[in-house]
């Protein structure tokens, strides 16, 4: 069939459950497809759902397809700490909408919703133990688009106390933070450069507000932490300051401002928000050991794991360098003649494109 060429079914894994979710969404995609296929397949006719079955597929399709996104945007190579707040916050609220039936869940079967009312209390059972992990408020109030006022806004009745909390942590790793100093300092002993990885325009606009917060700061000496927390969140621009590098470029740029806490967040902006990409690297180990390597010492191990991922990485750069530069020799008819260092699919590629014998590429590459 036309529509399903070079597509695959989707199969069950028992330990993914966006899996389920890709089955159903695959076949609400090819349903004529399946339909036929089953129709004139008298052993598998007894598969062909009946019409309260895909209305309830239907149903469950829109159900996890947000929890996937936000899986994937967890299960990422290192997410930022600094982000996983959002993340469980963003969670709440989809599972109190499904809930009670709001926003495009309204069409939820209630049995559905008592489903999701389970998922909640566990949610919040849950949401009350990370509210005791002071080091993702720490690493959540680092960035200068949040500080403490995206937690005051989404967690008005605990603010005090997760804002008691977060001090007391901050205080007991980097005591320095309690000192107090005259504010009218702040901006003096600015980074008066623009870096090299930061626009014009964003530059000018940082010394804009630095030079706004210079202004309207008050007299009375406080503490640097203190300052953070009362002064205003950064505006939030999707195109200016929502890329990946903008916290490590925001704190190069402005250590000067705040020497202390530039410090800290070297130490809490680089944690990695899951464990699922250690997981990734620990589930590679049964490589590792095998019937002649079953007695490897720990540190044995540490170091053979440390070296496959350091070799992974350097892969995956010299692939695209590869890529990029097998597209470049096409382009420009071998001029850079490097394909001779090119595995042998990519030598057949080029000579597809190029309708040239073996030998001649031999040649050329020569």
């Amino acid at each position: 069939m036309e529509k399903t060429t070079n597509r695959r079914p989707i199969y069950d894994v028992d330990t993914r459950w966006n899996s389920a979710y890709d089955m159903i969404e695959q076949f609400l995609e090819f349903f004529d497809e399946y339909s036929f296929f089953i129709k004139n397949n008298p052993k598998v006719k007894c598969l062909l759902p009946t019409e309260p079955e895909l209305l309830a597929l239907r149903q469950l399709a829109l159900v996890p397809k947000p929890f996937k996104k936000m899986t994937l945007e967890v299960s990422r190579d290192q997410p930022s700490l600094a982000r996983s707040l959002e993340g469980y916050w963003d969670l709440d609220l989809r599972i109190k909408a499904a809930t009670n039936g709001e926003e495009h869940f309204a069409e939820l079967d209630q049995s559905l919703q008592d489903a999701f009312k389970k998922g909640h209390e566990k949610h919040v059972k849950y949401g009350d133990k990370l509210n005791d992990n002071a080091m993702i408020y720490a690493a959540h109030i680092l960035d200068p688009r949040f500080r403490a006022s995206m937690i005051k806004d989404m967690m008005p009745d605990k603010y005090k106390v997760v804002l008691a909390t977060m001090k007391a942590y901050f205080l007991e790793n980097w005591p320095q933070l309690a000192n107090q100093d005259a504010p009218l300092i702040l901006g003096e002993a600015g980074v008066e450069t623009r870096p090299d990885d930061m626009s014009i325009a964003q530059w000018r606009a940082q010394q804009a507000r630095r030079a706004e917060a210079i202004a309207n700061i008050i007299t009375q000496a406080t503490s640097e932490l203190d300052r953070w927390i009362e002064t205003k969140a950064e505006p939030w621009d999707k195109n200016t300051n929502n890329g990946a590098d903008f916290l490590p470029t925001w704190w190069r740029a402005n250590r000067g401002d705040w020497k202390i806490l530039a410090q800290v967040a070297r130490h809490l902006l680089p944690c990695c928000a899951s464990e699922v990409d250690v997981e990734r690297l620990f589930g590679g180990c049964r490589d590792e050991f095998g019937i002649r390597r079953h007695a490897l010492k720990a540190e044995t191990v540490r170091v053979l794991t440390l070296l496959r991922s350091g070799y992974q990485a350097e892969d995956e750069v010299d692939s695209k360098l590869i890529k990029n530069a097998m597209e470049l020799d096409i382009l420009s008819t071998m001029r850079n003649s490097i394909l001779w260092r090119c595995p042998d699919r990519i030598m057949a590629m080029w000579m597809v494109r190029t309708s040239l014998p073996y030998s001649q590429f031999v040649w050329d590459s020569q």
